[in-house]
Order: C-alpha cells, then structure tokens, then sequence
C-alpha cells in the first residue's frame, strides 16, 4: 500500500504519511502545490513534520523566535515565500517534495510537476470534476451549497455538481451590482433549476477598536499563514469547523493572474523575457508604500528564482508568471488546507495540468473554462462571464485612526527591528497620512502589515509560555 501511495497523483490538498514498521522509516510526501501547508523542523533529536508551525516548536519544546527572512518577505508581499515561515527553525516543505526519515534523512522532488505542456483530453476533465462532486456529495451526506456568482470559477464548479447529478441549492452574496441578476439567468436556462439562496448581507462598518489584540488573535489561529489583509476581520475564537465551503480556488490558472492588460513579452532572448515576467510580477506584488529597499530586493530576488526555474523546465513564454502563481502565492492564500471544510474542485490534477496545458492568448480568452462549462452544462456554454459591477463606496479604514493607534506607532517607528524592513521616512509619512484621513490603500496596507508584525512579537511571548526550554 505504501508503494501504491506514493505512486498517485500528488492531490492537493492532501499530504500522505506512511511508516515502513521493518525499516522504522517515515515516508511524507506533499501534494504538488504545496495547498496542505507541511511544515518541518529538524534538529538534534529527530525530525519533526505538522500542518501547523506553531506546533512544531511545542513538539519540540524549542523557543518560539521570530523568523526574519520569512518577515521580510510577508511585510515586502504579504506572504513568507520560498521555504520560509513566520517561524525561526521551522521551514514550509516545498511543493511536490518527497521525505523520507530514519536511519538517515532524504529529501527529493517527486518529479511531477504542474506546468506540463502535453495536451490533456477535455472529457477526462469533465469526468474528474463530475466523480470528483460525487464523492464530495458522498462524504459529507449534507445538503450541499455551491456559489453562483455568474463569474467564471463559480460557474464551472456550479457546472460539476449540476452535471453529477448532486442534490445542490445554489448561492449568491448580493454584493455586486447585477451578480444577483446574472446568477439568476443561469439558473433559467437550466430545466429544473435547484434551489437559489441569496443573500443579502448589509456591510458592517469597519471596527475601529484596538488592532494589535486582534492581530495576535489571528497569529493564534493561523501562526502565520493568513496574509495581514484579515486584520479588519475578527479573528475565530477555536478551531471548531464552519459550515462546509466549496469555492473555485485554483481556477486563476487557467485564466492568467498577473499578464499586463493586452500586453505580451516580446522579448526575444530567455533572458529578457525571464526579467521582462519578473518586473511584472515584482510591480505587482512589492510593496511601493514603506518597504525598504533590501526588502524590495529580497522579494525581486525570489521572483527572479522562481521565474528562473520555470525556465529550466522548459516555460519560457507569459506562463512563468503562471508558474510563480502556483509555486508561490496559490499555497499561501488558499485556505484549503486549513480544514477538511473547504473544498476546493478546481485544485484537482487533471485540471491544473489542463490549464497550464493553454496558450498564454487561451488563458487570456478563458479558453479552459469555456469548454468544460459547454461538457458540463451545454446550456451555459455561450452566456458571458459576469466581470462585476462596480460595489458601493466604502470608507477607507485607516490603521492610525484605530483605538490603539498611538501606541502601534510607537512599536513599529521606535523599534530598531523595524529599521531592516522598512523605510522609515515613508513609513513616517504613511503614518501622517493616515491619521489625516489621506493615505492611500497602498499606504494602508503596508500599515497593516506592520501591525501584522509588530503584533507578532505578543504571540510569541504568549506561545513560548508553553515552553519548558525558553
């Protein structure tokens, strides 16, 4: 069995585990997108693996420090990239990686890899994504919601379970203009259209009182795996499941990420078109607001590597940026490793394989989702993606302006830690800015980022209260 395991396909989420008892030799090996967020510390007495990176410290009674590579990169972009964590001594287990632990320790790349460019049968991925709305069915033996929004990912996931034969009711969030409208015509089209709830959720306004509390509650539950942008959200209070989420993370690759508006390289040696994608993405991603420029560098640096690596596989168009999408930010922003809760159909192999299988102009045109959606639900196949209205106006939450503003300022603009990371004569005027009531979103993001890290000093105090080595 263990042999058997370690042949399949690398499913995200999954991470698969087994022990060799004859040997006393643990095989781990990751799914090839990195979704199940495996962490691993190493040290004198052993190897340690979890989903959890704050676990890993207690399971090894080691001092919880702060990881400043990891936190250079989550203030540069808003994620740790590469290998780090928020974490010192713990370490992300790259994608596709296969571990094997016991008299000695071995660390390979499973040799599979998600950017294959051999053509994938469009059928065969109707098929998983139909088998694969049946087992989710199965498994969970409720009544299922699935969003409708009229999007594109919505639609092909709403397509899978409507093409199953599941017993679904639909959902939409009245948030966008005519996303209501647009979820409703599709559901016309069909003959027995399943049940559509809508919800009409008023936006609350934005809660003002202390951050800092509220970042480390965050820190708590997620250790570092959830971007800063939660920190005008409460956090949860346990790890209790919610009700189960089916969403359409993954289906961005099929449909390109971070490609320049009618624009393509056009560079004509590698390596132009490698800096020509990594100025792209860098742009994109860098903080332009209060990071210093050795955080710049560090971020453009890992761009650099990543599109390099694409390279060498044998990417060379605008689907390196593609690549860096799956390699660096789709793990760290999806939450579909967290519980057995969410569930996300478009990660599965076959659709993956089939979205890197595209042209650049094909993602462009949202070739993939058009076919699958005409295999699944022909009635569908021609009607428009809904793109979004434009959302009503919402104030702009500052960070200076929260309760506890004063004393954040102080803990980042006063602290020498700080001085590596950022700017802090541009951090200065964000600061101003934003206790006037005119900073910009950039502005105000690179602000919460700084609470994210100045809060996460508290949370470490906190966790290595359960140390006896500290």
């Amino acid at each position: 069995m263990s042999e058997q395991l370690e042949g399949a396909t690398n499913q995200p989420p999954f991470v698969r585990v087994t022990r060799d008892a004859e040997r006393d030799e643990l095989t781990v090996i990751n799914d090839w997108l990195g979704v199940g967020r495996l962490f691993m510390l190493q040290d004198a007495d052993g190897v340690y693996f979890s989903n959890r990176p704050a676990a890993l410290l207690l399971f090894a009674d080691r001092k919880a420090l702060r990881n400043e590579r990891g936190w250079r990169f989550l203030v540069g972009c808003g994620w740790t990239m590469g290998q780090t964590t928020a974490y010192a001594h713990v370490s992300a287990v790259p994608p596709g990686q296969i571990i094997r632990a016991g008299a000695s320790f071995r660390q390979a790349d499973a040799g599979t890899q998600p950017w294959s460019t051999q053509p994938t049968s469009l059928e065969s991925v109707a098929e998983d994504l139909r088998q694969l709305a049946r087992s989710v069915a199965e498994r969970h033996g409720e009544p299922l919601v699935v969003d409708l929004t009229g999007g594109r990912d919505s639609r092909l996931v709403a397509a899978a379970f409507l093409s199953a034969g599941v017993d679904i009711q639909v959902h939409t969030h009245d948030g966008d203009p005519g996303e209501v409208r647009a979820a409703q015509e599709l559901l016309e089209l069909l003959p027995e259209p399943p049940k559509h709830l809508i919800e009409n959720r008023a936006v609350e306004p934005v809660d003002l009182s202390e951050l800092s509390p509220r970042a480390v509650g965050w820190h708590r539950y997620s250790e570092g795996t959830r971007p800063a942008s939660y920190l005008w959200l409460p956090p949860p209070q346990d790890l209790q499941p919610g009700p189960l989420a089916i969403g359409g993370a993954g289906g961005e690759l099929a449909h390109q990420f971070y490609y320049p508006a009618g624009a393509f390289l056009d560079d004509h040696s590698l390596a132009d078109r490698i800096r020509s994608a990594r100025r792209i993405v860098s742009k994109r991603i860098t903080d332009k607001a209060v990071a210093s420029q050795a955080t710049r560098g560090a971020v453009r640096k890992r761009v650099t590597n990543v599109m390099t690596q694409a390279a060498e596989s044998g990417i060379t168009d605008e689907t390196m940026m593609d690549c860096f999408y799956a390699r660096e930010r789709l793990h760290r922003w999806s939450t579909a490793g967290e519980t057995d809760r969410i569930v996300s159909p478009l990660l599965m192999p076959s659709f993956i394989t089939a979205a890197f299988a595209q042209t650049p102009q094909q993602r462009v045109d949202n070739v993939l989702h058009r076919e699958l959606v005409r295999h699944l639900v022909p009635a569908w196949a021609d009607v428009p993606f809904f793109h979004g209205g434009t959302p009503p106006a919402r104030a702009l939450p500052r960070v200076a302006q929260a309760a506890d503003g004063n004393s954040i300022r102080a803990r980042n603009l006063d602290s020498s830690d700080s001085h590596e990371l950022v700017d802090i004569g541009t951090t200065e005027r964000a600061w101003a800015a934003s206790e006037a009531g005119e900073s910009t979103p950039a502005e105000e993001q690179a602000l919460c980022r700084m609470v994210w890290w100045e809060s996460f000093n508290d949370h470490l105090t906190a966790l290595n209260e359960h140390m006896t080595n500290r």
